[in-house]
């Protein structure tokens, strides 16, 4: 009867805390996001600032390190996001004034009998609507990006001026946390900034470092190869290949396949199969010396994580609940929590 009444007490308070966590992620977080990524800056570039005041005063090297970082960033993603933008509002303005039903009847498919040709055609016809509609609704959320402008130029404001105010004041925050907290729970707090520095910020540093290397990959090649669209295809591939069991073959080489055999455009066709097969072949050389071990969670729990993370928060969830699950995994493998048993060594 005690194990049974432990248990119960167990599950109530471990699903308390994660529902604490997630009430928390979903109206707290959000709003607090750019003083959040602000912090995140001043403790990614404490260090140089750190080496810099020995010669100057804290205020003055945080000045001269975070505004250029901001400046330099923010003026690639304007111009990157702007190039984004127009492809895609391009994309989807072609998705809406193509006659599909006359493209697809233009296909010639020598390698296919009559019936295969009709019930691709059939299948083709059953798409359109869903595909149109979606392309609409991309639009209208494109071009309500025009309006969220004031909005973002706000957020950009508080994310820089945090930073800013955090990386001054940072070697009086980490004092004023620990009073804070009671003794029992300091050691806890630096087992948790260990495992913020260790894991986290090495895994997202590591993956974005693959990213822009997969996705300035891709744009060269698919410039080369004069694909329409090359930016926009370029992140979205690059993107992909973030998710487990999905990788950039995956797409380029079904894609090649289309543009060989249903548009009889070998070259192009060959050419994205032929990337597929460099970008891969690159990536299994570069993966391992840029991410080493990988973030600790397995394939298909991963791809658990990141799609209950955008059932339950959307696109944030999907970057949120990997790391929930880790932190979990990690405490789970030190004894502080059991929520499962782990395996012998």
């Amino acid at each position: 009867m005690k194990k049974k009444l432990r248990f119960l007490i167990n599950i109530a308070y471990w699903g308390t805390i994660f529902g604490a966590i997630l009430l928390l992620f979903r109206y707290v977080v959000p709003p607090a996001l750019p003083f959040l990524i602000g912090f995140a800056v001043a403790s990614a570039l404490n260090p140089l600032i750190g080496k810099i005041s020995r010669i100057s005063t804290r205020t003055f090297s945080s000045v001269i390190v975070i505004l250029p970082f901001w400046s330099i960033l923010l003026f690639l993603l304007w111009k990157i996001g702007v190039l984004i933008y127009g492809e895609a509002v391009e994309l989807l303005q072609w998705i809406q004034t193509t006659d599909f039903e006359a493209l697809f009847s233009s296909i010639d498919l020598p390698f296919l009998n009559e019936d295969a040709v009709s019930w691709f055609a059939e299948k083709a016809d059953a798409l359109l609507p869903a595909l149109l509609d979606l392309s609409q609704n991309a639009l209208i959320k494109l071009l309500n990006v025009l309006i969220e402008l004031p909005g973002a130029i706000i957020f950009s404001f508080a994310m820089i001026a945090s930073s800013l105010l955090f990386s001054i004041s940072y070697p009086k925050i980490e004092p004023f946390v620990l009073r804070q907290l009671p003794i029992r729970l300091q050691a806890e707090y630096y087992d948790i900034k260990d495992f913020l520095l260790r894991k986290i910020v090495r895994f997202f540093r590591a993956h974005g470092i693959m990213f822009l290397f997969n996705f300035t990959e891709l744009l060269i090649g698919l410039w080369f190869l004069k694909s329409p669209y090359p930016l926009i295809f370029a992140a979205i591939i690059a993107l992909a290949d973030l998710l487990p069991y999905v990788g950039m073959a995956s797409v380029l080489v079904p894609w090649g396949l289309i543009r060989w055999l249903l548009f009889s455009d070998p070259s192009q066709g060959i050419g994205l199969i032929v990337l597929a097969v460099i970008v891969t072949v690159v990536r299994e050389l570069l993966e391992p010396r840029i991410v080493g071990k990988n973030i600790g969670l397995s394939a298909l729990a991963t791809l658990f994580s990141i799609y209950f993370g955008i059932k339950s928060m959307g696109f944030f969830g999907a970057i949120v609940f990997p790391l929930l699950f880790l932190f979990l995994k990690e405490w789970n493998e030190s004894g502080r929590i059991l929520l499962w048993k782990n395996e012998p060594e």
